[in-house]
């Protein structure tokens, strides 16, 4: 005899047990057709992540049976739900390359090789810096010494160029200015060892006194080229061709050729001679002459076309006499140069280290 077995009854919202008999077994009968299932009832939710239900304990009441509460909770879910979506940082990921060990290697390596390189730079920086900076220093000491010994050669051998100034003239043009181009060159290499020491207290003295010893070397050397040069330029603008007291009409043409050749080249030279201290209130000269030369040339070529001798002859004194004024001017003024450059070599000579 079969027991009873118990069977659950369900409704809306109940939960009981069921002690009545179990019914006879079923006959086998064909499965229903898909239109006969039974339609769910309108209003009732599809199964979805929005439509979870807890299930909470049973909560007796007081002469009633124990029962289990469904407590819906769909729309608190579905707000949940909608607020996670609108805020889910999740779409906003991407896939990033994973590092792989091969590449993890292959980093360390190549940092730890950086690393190394720098390191030994810096090692070597350092030895050079506290190893090698007094050879430095004792070599540029050296090379100071050296070309102060040059410096004091090129000085001595300007001494001749100084005498021939002291003479008023310029005898050898090459050899002076051969002479201020070597001083020039011996008094930069000088400065420019002197460069080279270190910038501390210690070599501070040697520096500035070797730096002094080029800078006046150089000055000296400019004021003895400059002046041999201008003397030269001089000397070419004082060559002036012979000019007769008469002439035939054939002789006043080639005149009147030469002498406009003359005056023309005289003016531009005067006005790009060299520029010397002691020899402006001579260059001022230089140029009132070139501004008296256009009308000196009409009036000597104006009295050689009418024969007359006397005008003619009065033309030619009054430029021979500024020619020979401004010749005897420019030796009395390289004179005055000379003595200012034998001084300035004595007091070179004096001042370089022996």
């Amino acid at each position: 005899m079969s027991q009873p077995t118990p069977s659950v009854a369900t409704g809306p919202d109940r939960f009981e047990l069921d002690l009545r008999p179990d019914p006879p077994p079923a006959t086998h009968t064909s499965p229903p057709a898909l239109n006969d299932v039974a339609e769910r009832p309108a209003g009732q939710r599809n199964p979805s992540p929005a439509g979870v239900t807890t299930l909470e304990h049973p909560k007796p009441g007081s002469g009633q049976p124990s029962r289990h509460v469904l407590a819906p909770t769909n729309d608190l879910i579905d707000r949940m739900w909608t607020s996670s979506r609108e805020s889910d940082v999740i779409d906003d990921w991407t896939v990033q390359e994973m590092d792989t060990e091969s590449s993890v290697v292959a980093r360390r390596v190549f940092i730890g090789t950086v690393l190394t390189v720098v390191i030994a730079i810096l090692v070597a920086a350092a030895w050079f810096v506290t190893g090698r900076g007094d050879a430095t220093v004792d070599a540029t000491v050296a090379q100071i010494d050296q070309a102060s010994e040059l410096l004091a050669e090129t000085l001595v051998e300007a001494e001749p160029v100084i005498l021939e100034f002291s003479s008023g003239g310029l005898l050898d043009r090459e050899t002076a200015i051969a002479s201020a181009t070597a001083l020039d060159a011996a008094a930069r290499t000088l400065f420019g060892h002197a460069s080279n020491l270190p910038a501390s207290e210690e070599w501070s003295d040697l520096r500035s006194a070797t730096v002094s010893l080029s800078d006046r070397s150089i000055a000296t050397a400019r004021l003895l080229s400059r002046t041999t040069s201008y003397a030269a330029t001089i000397e070419v603008m004082f060559n002036r061709p012979a000019y007769p007291l008469t002439a035939d009409d054939a002789e006043i043409a080639d005149l009147a050729e030469m002498t406009a050749i003359w005056v023309s080249r005289f003016i531009a030279t005067s006005s790009s001679l060299p520029d010397v201290n002691a020899l402006d209130a001579h260059h001022q000269e230089i140029d009132a002459l070139a501004a008296t030369l256009p009308d000196w040339q009409s009036r000597y070529l104006d009295a050689l076309r009418s024969g007359d001798v006397e005008a003619a002859g009065a033309a030619v004194s009054d430029l021979e006499d500024a020619i020979l004024t401004l010749e005897s001017g420019l030796s009395e003024n390289v004179r005055s140069i000379a003595e200012e450059l034998a001084d300035q070599q004595s007091a070179l000579l004096s001042d370089l280290p022996s």
